[in-house]
This record gives structure tokens, C-alpha cells and sequence, in this order.
């Protein structure tokens, strides 16, 4: 993958003709930077394509309508690291040898298990601005560029987000689900500094790690099919569209409360042993304490396709 240093002076020619729009996606817990370029036909007018060599650097070259393109990336980073460096940097395998690159956000861990990070947007704009327009352009002549170039921005520039187990303090974009952070540096900002939108700095305090399982999940294989083909199946009516369980574990005992969802109405249901299905939850409880997402209490969802989603309500 290119870009700090090797790609920047040609994203920053592109932003200028409102070619290209870049989304960075920094996974926390999997330590994964996933890189998307999207850029418009009009940047082969220019005689520039960031994507030219995308195939070849490991990526994935889509075709769009409009006779552009969209590059999509996959690397890795390293948690330590940042820490250890005080900022926020990812393995450019693009050259022939393996390469760090670094981007003007610092890193520190504020607890264990959640850091903050600090987007310097000034120190971001000026890196893409360090060999833009020339230097000695005419003041009326800049400014009339300038101001044509910022009527064609639109909303393309840069999305910089990062996802971990919760975001709990920040002035970015923050995701319905409370995970993913986005910072967002538009294209307009990046052309006119002096007049930009965007904050001085983008700060994000994130929890990248939990021993609580803090948003729903959704399970999916065969053991939730063999559970409902051996345990629940023969109790069912025909038809019937999800079963809901309010659990509670404690102290190794389960209480269940169960609702048959038919016909979009709940009806109440009790099963002549439910042995077999709080044994099957204490084992399901127990492996997920062991992957550090505990609860005591959760609202269970079956669905006959054979998924259970777990929305916890209580921890321990």
C-alpha cells in the first residue's frame, strides 16, 4: 500500500480537480487498517491514477460506472507500538521492502484498555499541502482558483475512523452503534486552510478492549441449529417467527423466561424440561466469560434460520 510521502502529492493534485475521496479504517481490536480510494474518470484527463497499481500492491481494483475506480486495502498495525511511539502508524508493504508509516495522531493510554487519540488536522492539511499550488501564483490568481476549486469539492476528502469496543468521548462522528469514531477532513478544508470547517484538532477516547459484553452479538452455526432442531423445534408451532428469552445466570443457576413470537404477537411458553437449554446456555455463558464478554442477565433472540443474538442487560 502507498501513501504518506509516496501518495499524498498525487491524492493532493486529485482533491484539487475533485478527483478522489479516501476512507481509512483502523480496526482496534484486530489491529487492521482497511484503505479505500475512490477516484472519478476525470482524474485520467490528468494523467493520474492512484489505483494503477493497486493489483499489483496486494489490493482490490473495482470498476465504477463512471469510468473511475476504487481500490480497496488491507494492512496491519500494531497497538504496542503506538503506545510505545505516542502515535498512530501502519506497515506500508507497497515497496520492495517493508516500510512503517507514520500519521500526525498521537496515541496514550488514558487506562488500561482504552486510549485517546489526538488528530492534528493542522499538521494533516499542511503535510498534503507541502507541494500544492506554486509559491510565487499571483494572490488574485490563487484566490480565483482557490474559490473554483471549493465550489467542486462537494463532500469528498478524508474519513479516518477507528472501531473498539465503545467510544466514550469525542468531537468526531460517532457510529449508531457507539463503536466507530469517524474523523472527517473534507476536501474543501484540505484546498483553504485558512477557512477550513474542520476542529484544530479531532480527539477520540476509546475503549478498545472489555471483559463485558457491552453491545448486542449475533451467533450464527450449527450449534444453534442443532439446539433448535433437538430442543425447540418439537415444541414450536408450525410458523412460528423468533423465541425470546429473558436469562439470568448466577452463581452457576439459570432463570429463563420464554416467549414464542407468532404471527407477530409473543405467547408465552414453557417447555416440559428445560434442562438441556439452560445446560446449553451455562455453556454458552461460560465460553463467553472465558472471551471477555461477560453478563448476567441478556435478552435471547432465536430465529428459525438458525441465529441467536444475545442483547445484554445486566453484568456481573
Amino acid at each position: 500500500m502507498c501513501f504518506f510521502k509516496q501518495l499524498l502529492p498525487v491524492v493532493f493534485l486529485l482533491f484539487l480537480n475533485g478527483c478522489v475521496d479516501v476512507n481509512m479504517g483502523f480496526n482496534l481490536k484486530d489491529e487492521q487498517l482497511d484503505l479505500r480510494i475512490q477516484q472519478s474518470a476525470d482524474s485520467a484527463k490528468l494523467g493520474l491514477n492512484p489505483n494503477k497499481k493497486c493489483e499489483e500492491k496486494g489490493g482490490s481494483l473495482i470498476k465504477t460506472s463512471d469510468g473511475g475506480s476504487i481500490c480497496e486495502q488491507s494492512t496491519q498495525f500494531s497497538m504496542a507500538a503506538w503506545l510505545s511511539e505516542g502515535k498512530v502508524s501502519f506497515i506500508d508493504g507497497s515497496a520492495s521492502t517493508t516500510q512503517i508509516r507514520y500519521m500526525p495522531i498521537s496515541v496514550k493510554e488514558v487506562e488500561e484498555g482504552t486510549i485517546k487519540l489526538v488528530l492534528d488536522v493542522n499538521a494533516f492539511i499542511s503535510e498534503l499541502n507541502k507541494d500544492s499550488l506554486p509559491s510565487d501564483m499571483p494572490p488574485p490568481m490563487k484566490e480565483a482558483m482557490l474559490e473554483s476549486l471549493k465550489r467542486d469539492a462537494g463532500n469528498q476528502g478524508f474519513h479516518i475512523a477507528f472501531t473498539g469496543e465503545q467510544i466514550k468521548e469525542t468531537n468526531g462522528k460517532v457510529s449508531n452503534n457507539g463503536t466507530t469514531v469517524t474523523f472527517y477532513i473534507s476536501m474543501s478544508d484540505v484546498i483553504d486552510p485558512a477557512h477550513k470547517q474542520s476542529p484544530d484538532n479531532y480527539t477520540a477516547t476509546i475503549q478498545t478492549r472489555s471483559d463485558k459484553l457491552l453491545v448486542p452479538v449475533t451467533i450464527n452455526g450449527p450449534e444453534v441449529e442443532n439446539f433448535i432442531s433437538n430442543e425447540l423445534q418439537n415444541q414450536l408451532p408450525r410458523g412460528w417467527q423468533a423465541v425470546v428469552v429473558m436469562a439470568e445466570v448466577s452463581d452457576g443457576k439459570v432463570s429463563m423466561m420464554s416467549d414464542c413470537i407468532l404471527n407477530g404477537t409473543a405467547h408465552r411458553i414453557t417447555l416440559p424440561d428445560e434442562r438441556a437449554s439452560k445446560a446449553a446456555l451455562l455453556q454458552l455463558h461460560h465460553q463467553m466469560l472465558k472471551d471477555g464478554m461477560q453478563w448476567k442477565k441478556a435478552k435471547l433472540t432465536i430465529k428459525p434460520e438458525g441465529s441467536l443474538r444475545i442483547e445484554p442487560l445486566e453484568w456481573l
